[in-house]
């Protein structure tokens, strides 16, 4: 095993990176998705945005 593959997690089971890939990609999309709902429904109801976090 050479010293780049050593702390990859790709070298040792490709199929796992597939997967943790994979998962990534489903939460970025129901993110954007979800984002895309919630905006609409302001929109429709009229419903404000908070102004900020606290």
């Amino acid at each position: 095993m050479s010293g780049l593959c050593a702390a990859a997690l790709h070298c040792i089971n490709p199929k796992a990176m597939n997967l943790v890939d994979l998962v990534a990609l489903v939460a970025l999309l129901q993110l954007l998705v979800l984002g895309f709902l919630v905006g609409s429904a302001r929109g429709r109801y009229g419903a404000k945005a908070r102004a900020g976090l606290l």
